[in-house]
């Protein structure tokens, strides 16, 4: 009966969200996701489902080490946004890419009916009632890998727990990042036989690392002098570039040689993004090389392109985390510059990152500010003292070295549920 009032629910909401979606500028592309996408695919393959740009990078890692594995299989990687489906793109996986459709019956049916995976495999949350069900009757495994539920989340999955029940007792396995999510996934029906702890697969995602030549390259293009401290505001939300530009204030007089790289998580946000350094000398990285980009003097950039954050940390001497300095975000992966070496920033709102956070703090590669005033004395503390960045820099990355395993114990899980198809 509860399904059925959730299935209702969505029939109702349809077209409501349609309607958004068709005047939405920002948002206008995921009409596509009111029909079920079929490709041609091979037969039978093993089927990834990642939200966005953090979950693909999980399920390219897995996808690249599976394929090694398994030659011969076929697979499938399912986005739900198009920044997902672009660093899917990007990521040069040899799966068939393709947009989840909405949590239709119908949609999901006929998606699963065409593509016959053997098995789904879904990065960290998305757990959908009908998409789970669909598989569950198609008597297919359903895996969840990297497995989280912050405090943010677990009340919400508590009450979807309530409007679909069963959703959590139809899944084959969970693996966990840490123990502590195992019993928030046994509260909302997941036998506990069916729960472990793998560990955190974002530890083992390798990045490209840059030769000093290439940086050296790196800088050059975006006009930083081979002096210059690089401080990288990544992934920022509302309010933190007005953070940014006070923290430009009160240090760019005395640091003549500081170097500002500004990221927003959402490059549909730039123009009140640049909004908090109006009358003040900055570039674009999408239009360096033009004449209205070329302010040679600027020490400021905002990066307002896709995929290029991992890359510019390697040229960071500091990392500021957003998203973690104001509440309702709760943070992004510290583990993304700590893994090049990179000293990282940043504030109290890390909830969804708690285990990270509590290992980079723990081996001093990372600072945690107190409130957002207090940022720019932690950045001062560090452009004076070039040891101290360089110390943490290697704290972080030995504790990121240190941690990585997860990637084998994932895949153990996974194939031994292939085995059984």
């Amino acid at each position: 009966m509860r399904y059925l009032i959730y299935n209702l629910l969505l029939y109702i909401c349809a077209p409501l969200v349609f309607l958004y979606l068709l005047f939405s500028k920002r948002n206008r592309g995921m009409i596509r996701r009111f029909q079920a996408e079929l490709h041609r695919c091979p037969e039978s393959p093993i089927w990834f489902h990642a939200c966005s740009v953090g979950e693909v990078g999980v399920a390219a890692l897995l996808i690249k080490e599976l394929s090694a594995q398994l030659p011969d299989n076929a697979f499938l990687l399912s986005v739900s946004t198009r920044t997902g489906m672009k660093q899917a793109q990007a990521s040069k996986t040899n799966a068939v890419l393709t947009y989840l459709p909405f949590d239709l019956p119908h949609l999901i049916r006929r998606f699963v009916n065409h593509y016959r995976p053997s098995v789904l495999i879904l990065i960290e949350t998305e757990l959908w009632p009908n998409l789970v069900k669909t598989m569950y009757l198609f008597g297919k495994p359903v895996v969840v890998v990297n497995a989280r539920l912050s405090d943010k989340h677990f009340p919400r999955y508590k009450f979807l727990n309530k409007v679909a029940p069963q959703v959590f007792s139809m899944l084959s396995c969970v693996c966990t990042q840490e123990e502590t999510y195992n019993a928030r996934f046994q509260a909302l029906g997941v036998p506990a036989e069916r729960i472990c702890s793998t560990g955190n697969l974002k530890y083992d995602q390798e990045p490209l690392f840059l030769s000093p030549e290439q940086r050296c390259a790196v800088k050059k293009e975006i006009g930083i002098g081979e002096r210059a401290q690089v401080v990288i505001f990544g992934s920022t939300h509302p309010g933190e570039e007005k953070l940014a530009a006070r923290c430009w204030e009160e240090l760019s007089a005395q640091y003549e040689d500081l170097f500002l790289i500004i990221a927003p998580r959402h490059l549909n946000r730039m123009k009140s993004a640049v909004e908090p350094f109006a009358g003040t000398d900055f570039r674009r990285r999408s239009l360096l090389g033009e004449p209205q980009g070329s302010r040679e003097n600027s020490r400021i950039l905002f990066l307002d392109t896709m995929g290029e954050l991992a890359k510019l940390y390697q040229i960071a001497d500091i990392a500021v985390i957003g998203g973690s300095f104001f509440p309702g975000v709760e943070g992004h992966n510290p583990l993304e510059p700590a893994a090049v070496g990179v000293p990282v920033l940043f504030g109290s709102h890390m909830e969804s990152f708690k285990d990270a956070v509590r290992l980079l703090l723990e081996a001093g590669g990372a600072v945690q500010v107190t409130s957002p005033e207090a940022l720019s004395g932690a950045l001062e503390r560090l452009l004076e003292d070039k040891p101290l960045r360089a110390k943490m820099g290697n704290n972080g990355l030995d504790a990121v070295k240190k941690n990585q395993g997860a990637t084998g114990r994932t895949l153990a899980e996974v194939l031994s549920w292939l085995e059984k198809r």
